[in-house]
């Protein structure tokens, strides 16, 4: 008896590669993005980078449902959990237990903080939660998936509430329209009627499963690079113009819930199936070590980057000190000088915690050599200025993103 085999597309190996490559530049570069003016040239080619690597985690879904879906890969549930997801959650224990350790050695804290640390995960742990439910929920994906039309009725429905008239709503109330009060009603309502509200990483999932199974024609491929295209340069443009309304970074039209996002991802995942590449025995076998690197690649990145200080701390690039006897005679400390305060962001279960560090060699550069080297009671204040909306400081967006997107002004 013959056994039919499945050729190996390593055009998915480029792609999964370059995906893990993206989540690395996405977390790397935008270290400085809150530090410059919106709309400077530094800003601008961090704004580039952002749009041109924001698909990355919506390609890992489409991948990891283009295979686990495929009919040739279909396991017992009792196989399924053993293996597959036995697997995700014994990475997200070591390294969880890997992180919480990291925090509580540098902060001096306690076995109750490690525990919660290790419970909750390190802010990029959400994507192992993430794949570890939609592991669970592929036996019955699979009699969804089973029928083609089955299939396109649920991208078609998840598409029309979710990417299209969802995000309309969303970006209607970009706007200052009259009567908007009305139109946020509406989009509440329309919130709670969404049966997809917040399962765009189960979208891509059964998407990658489809563009997979179900080539498109040539004419139809075209199509999606074309729009693939155009939506990055759209979401670079959005998120520039709304980031210059704002006078602030921002990440609405960068998220996975966009339609731009998705048709990116969507076209790329194409792009890279169609490559139809036939790699040397020497390239195949580096393809294949580095393709299957890529999950510790996301695993261990974040603590690389925290350990050599050039990960992503929105809230530092935010922190401005004053100096002054009183509050009519205080002036800004220049963020020149050297040992200025850090400012660490961490997510924890229901907030976001902001820890400033000042040391003892910063405040004898503002006060002169003659300040103490170590005060016994150092006075400050942290507070939010008062003054229109648009003015002050704060958490002036929700907390979407990794990190958190707030400014402080702080007084020593």
């Amino acid at each position: 008896m013959e056994t039919k085999t499945v050729e190996r597309n390593w055009g998915l190996d480029l792609l999964r590669i370059l995906a893990a490559f993206t989540v690395v530049m996405l977390h790397v570069s935008p270290q400085a993005y809150l530090d410059v003016e919106i709309a400077s040239a530094p800003w601008n080619v961090m704004n580039v980078i952002t749009g041109l690597c924001c698909w990355n985690v919506s390609a890992f879904f489409m991948l990891s449902g283009a295979f686990l879906l495929a009919p040739q890969k279909a396991m017992s549930t009792r196989t399924l959990y053993r293996k597959n997801i036995a697997r995700l959650a014994a990475a997200f224990v070591f390294w969880s237990a890997v992180y919480a350790l990291t925090y509580c050695l540098l902060r001096g804290k306690g076995k109750w903080t490690f525990l919660n640390e290790l419970l909750r995960g390190h802010y990029h742990m959400w994507f192992v939660f993430t794949l570890i439910s939609l592991y669970a929920v592929v036996p019955l994906l699979r009699k969804i998936t089973e029928s083609k039309k089955a299939t396109e009725y649920f991208l078609l429905i998840g598409f029309l509430f979710t990417y299209l008239i969802g995000r309309a709503l969303n970006f209607a109330l970009l706007f200052e329209l009259p009567h908007k009060d009305v139109l946020q009603s509406l989009q509440s309502a329309y919130a709670q009627l969404n049966p997809y509200r917040g399962l765009t990483a189960l979208y891509a999932f059964v998407l990658g499963h489809y563009l997979m199974a179900y080539p498109l024609p040539k004419a139809a491929r075209r199509l999606l690079c074309a729009a693939g295209c155009l939506s990055c340069l759209m979401t670079i443009w959005l998120t520039r113009w709304h980031s210059a309304v704002l006078q602030a970074t921002s990440s609405v039209f960068t998220s996975g819930a966009s339609l731009g996002v998705l048709t990116m991802t969507a076209a790329l995942f194409v792009f890279f199936k169609e490559l139809r590449l036939t790699p040397g025995a020497k390239a195949q076998r580096a393809l294949l070590l580095v393709s299957k690197c890529t999950f510790g690649v996301y695993l261990v990145h974040a603590l690389v980057l925290e350990r050599l200080d050039i990960a992503y701390p929105v809230a530092a690039g935010a922190l401005l000190l004053q100096k002054g006897p009183d509050r009519a005679h205080r002036h800004f400390v220049s963020l020149e000088l050297p040992n200025y305060p850090k400012v660490q962001s961490c997510r924890q279960a229901d907030m976001w915690s902001v820890e400033l560090s000042v040391p003892y060699s910063f405040l004898q550069e503002v006060y002169g050599p003659h300040a103490p080297a170590r005060p016994q009671n150092p006075i400050g204040n942290f507070y939010q200025c008062s003054g229109p909306p648009e003015e002050r400081y704060g958490c002036w967006m929700a907390t979407s993103a990794p990190k958190p997107a707030n400014a402080c002004l702080t007084t020593l």
